[in-house]
């Protein structure tokens, strides 16, 4: 009995490595790298303005547990002009951290174009 379930162990073994397929070699070339702006309104407050740049979901700092600084620094846009226009007026938004800037001189008006 123990030589039967031995070769039916070893045979079920041998049908699920088989099964298994054979990995596809993908070559996906980068999509270029775009600018990507991101803003948050806290009414009569503060406007905030994220800057970063686009990264592929296959790029090694996209896919880690922990995000390291180097990856941040490739993606975050320190240094920027960011301006909001709005009813013939254009207000200065002030670099708070690489990539995060704010105003709060910026007069909010619902349904208004920015």
């Amino acid at each position: 009995m123990k030589k039967y379930s031995f070769i039916l162990i070893m045979l079920v073994m041998i049908v699920l490595t088989n099964c298994r397929p054979k990995p596809i070699d993908i070559d996906v070339k980068p999509a270029p790298v775009k600018l990507v702006v991101t803003a948050q309104v806290i009414p009569g407050s503060i406007m905030i303005v994220g800057l970063t740049r686009s990264f592929s979901a296959l790029s090694s700092g996209a896919n880690a547990d922990t995000i390291p600084n180097n990856f941040l620094d490739s993606i975050l846009v320190p240094n920027a002009i960011v301006t909001v226009e709005h009813s013939s007026q254009i207000d200065t938004l002030y670099m708070l951290t690489p990539g995060i800037y704010a105003s709060l001189n910026v007069l909010l008006v619902d349904y208004n174009t920015y």
